[in-house]
This record gives structure tokens, C-alpha cells and sequence, in this order.
């Protein structure tokens, strides 16, 4: 799946005000971080976090921008929502380490149809979810920390086709970060697990190369299915790469110089040009063409996005 036009995701972050960028809603958008955001098919944005106000408008972690206006969906959440994405019929999907949204039981995972919070069976236990994906078919996929999700084993990734949850396999031994899924229904999951990156094929787990020596953070795969994985490392594959890579089915690669500072969270744009926000100061937002990283501006961070 590629990433939505406007990838706005890349730009969840804690911020202030600096030059280049516009405050939304009065006095600076949200009271606490932003975590991750999403367009639908209308241009419609959503962000969602640990805040409490959008532009002084009461949202409970979750919040709708229309362009002109902040509103809530429903009462939100009691909790942080680390995760948003929209399948193809429209439905957003939020996860994170709540326990309600709009006000009835959801644990970690819920749906929003436009009018209603609905859930996803029992949802996670415990841990959080940190990722959302899906499939040609719109099963559900997430990724997190959880061991147990709707009364089913599962190790920090599962599979929602529904009505019930699954495993994908075992599972791992550490949080996953990051899922992406490509074109063939691939998943790709990046996290804190041995080897850091690895590919469901419907069947089995298997390692990309050698995979990379510290965390991924973030994955996004263009319209060629090459995926593009952003984190901690400095190599992947035993190549020099500086926080952020490509793999391309077969091999590594490095994007230029890679980036001054870990990487914590990327989208593409529908010229596959991919952009990159780091995690540490100067708090960059870079841009890579295929050939140059472009530094499109700086902002000032408070918080982390998943």
C-alpha cells in the first residue's frame, strides 16, 4: 500500500511554531503531542496524540481539521492514541493504550464510521498499539507491544479479517514499531526485535539480508514496492546508511549520506518523493528526490511520533 498524497504523517510531532511552517487553530494547535495523523479522500486531516484541546476545542487525544475548524470525534479517548489509518471503504482506525473511545469499552483499538465509535472484538489486553496497516482485501493488520489481542496469543503483530483476530506466526520477542504491506500482500515489520526488520509472507517470517544493527522506527513503501525503512541504525545489510535505508526485494541500499540524526517517522508523496523527520535536534524534516536530501525546514520538538 502507498502512502496518502499529502503524507502528513511525517510532521506528528510536538511542535512550535518556526519559520516555513503555519500554526493551526489558536494558540498552537494542540496542548500535548501529536503522535500521528492521516488524510481520507476529501483532504480531511486527523491527528491524534496525547493532548487534550485542538485550537482550544476539547478532542480527547483525537481530532478532525476541515480546513477551517478543529472538532472531536465523539467524547475520544482515555488515553494516548499512537496510530491512525483509513482503509479504502473510509473507516479510520486508531490505536494506541487506551481503554475506551467515545465513551465504550475498547482496548488499545478502535474504528470511527464518521458517526460512532465501534471496536475491533476484545482489542489488546495490554501493551499498546503502535501501527496499522492493511491488506488488498482491507484485513487488518497492527503492531505493538501487546502479547494477547482479543483473547488470542499473539506477539506484538496480528491480523484483524473482521470478525476474529489471529496470529501471524510467532510473532516477536520485542515491540514492532512499524508495519507496511506491499502490493503482493507482503507485511513488513520494523521494531525493537532481533534483526529489527523482517517479511510475512502469509506463512512464514523471513529476515531481509542481514537487517539492520539498532531499531526501526518507521516504514514506507512507493509505488515500485521498494521499502524504505527509517530508525536508530547506522548500517543495513553491513552498509553504511545513517538511519534511514532502501530494500529493494533483493538488497540494501543507502539514500545518499542517510541523516544526521535518527530517523522516527516518514511518508512518500504520490511522485514517490519520501520525506523524513528526525527524532533528535535540529529536528529536520528532510526530503529525498531519489538522488538529494532536500531540508525543508526545522521545528522544535517536545514529544515523538510512532
Amino acid at each position: 500500500l502507498i502512502s496518502f498524497a499529502v503524507p502528513c504523517s511525517i510532521f506528528a510531532q510536538d511542535f512550535t511554531r518556526s519559520i516555513g511552517w503555519n500554526s493551526m487553530g489558536i494558540p498552537l494547535g494542540t496542548d500535548g503531542s501529536v503522535l500521528d495523523t492521516t488524510t481520507d479522500k476529501d483532504g480531511t486531516l486527523y491527528i491524534a496524540g496525547n493532548f487534550t484541546y485542538a485550537g482550544g476545542v476539547l478532542v480527547n487525544k483525537i481530532a478532525k481539521w476541515d480546513g477551517n475548524n478543529w472538532s472531536p470525534l465523539d467524547s475520544g479517548m482515555n488515553g494516548a492514541v499512537l496510530s491512525l489509518a483509513i482503509d479504502t471503504n473510509g473507516i479510520l482506525y486508531a490505536g494506541g493504550t487506551f481503554t475506551t473511545a467515545g465513551g465504550i469499552s475498547a482496548n488499545r483499538i478502535a474504528k470511527w464510521d464518521g458517526v460512532s465509535w465501534n471496536t475491533l472484538g476484545a482489542g489488546a489486553s495490554s501493551g499498546s498499539i503502535n501501527s496499522i496497516d492493511f491488506d488488498s482485501n482491507n484485513n487488518v493488520f497492527v503492531g505493538g507491544s501487546f502479547t494477547l489481542i482479543g483473547g488470542v496469543s499473539a506477539n506484538r503483530v496480528a491480523k484483524w479479517n473482521g470478525s476474529t483476530w489471529s496470529a501471524l506466526g510467532s510473532g516477536f520477542s520485542a515491540t514492532v514499531n512499524a508495519i507496511a504491506i506491499d502490493d503482493s500482500n507482503n507485511i513488513y515489520s520494523g521494531g525493537n526485535f532481533s534483526g529489527y526488520i523482517s517479511k510475512w509472507n502469509g506463512t512464514t517470517w523471513t529476515a531481509l539480508g542481514t537487517g539492520t544493527n539498532s531499531s526501526v522506527n518507521a516504514l514506507s513503501i512507493d509505488s515500485n514496492n521498494n521499502l524504505f525503512v527509517g530508525g536508530t541504525f547506522s548500517t543495513a545489510g553491513g552498509i553504511p546508511c545513517n538511519g534511514i535505508a532502501k530494500w529493494d526485494g533483493t538488497g540494501w541500499s543507502s539514500l545518499g549520506t542517510g541523516s544526521s540524526a535518527s530517523i522516527k517517522s516518514m511518508g512518500l508523496d504520490i511522485d514517490n518523493n519520501l520525506y523524513a523527520a528526525q527524532s533528535a535536534a535540529p529536528f529536520k524534516i528532510l526530503k529525498w528526490d531519489g538522488t538529494i536530501w532536500t531540508d525543508i525546514g526545522t521545528f522544535h520538538a517536545g514529544g515523538s511520533n510512532s
